[in-house]
């Protein structure tokens, strides 16, 4: 049986995170959340990491620049979105393996394709290994 797409959630906000995690399970992702570098951690380095993170840099308690340098360095394969209320803080030139940076203005359409894309990348790549549990607005 085919796994679902799982998309991993970081953000230090809790309402912010259960909010991305209800709106994309509606599209039929397996949508996970992290509030802490130690959960993001434990997600990424467990025995089935997520497909794709969506990480907000202003994580309480560290530097999100060198925190996506670690993520590169050790997962390079993991496709990494930027998503964050400061993009002048985090310019596009310094994200290393960042796909895309995103500002969250409250329009979650951005992110929702960002997302999609990422989606069919992958399915192309793995030859639709994720295709029984298909997102719906995919």
């Amino acid at each position: 049986m085919a796994q679902r797409f799982t998309v991993l959630f970081a953000d230090r906000n809790g309402h912010i995170r259960e909010f991305l995690q209800r709106e994309f399970e509606r599209e039929g992702y397996d949508a996970q959340v992290a509030g802490s570098v130690k959960d993001i951690a434990f997600r990424i380095l467990s025995d089935e990491p997520p497909d794709l993170l969506v990480i907000d840099p202003n994580l309480p308690l560290t530097d999100g620049l060198a925190l996506l340098g670690q993520i590169e360095r050790r997962i390079p394969s993991l496709p990494v979105v930027v998503y964050t209320d400061y993009p002048e803080v985090y310019p596009q030139d310094t994200m290393r393996g960042a796909l895309v940076m995103l500002e969250k203005t409250g329009d979650l359409d951005p992110l929702k394709r960002v997302v999609a894309d990422v989606y069919r990348k992958s399915e192309e790549r793995s030859g639709g290994t994720h295709s029984q549990d298909r997102p719906q607005n995919v």
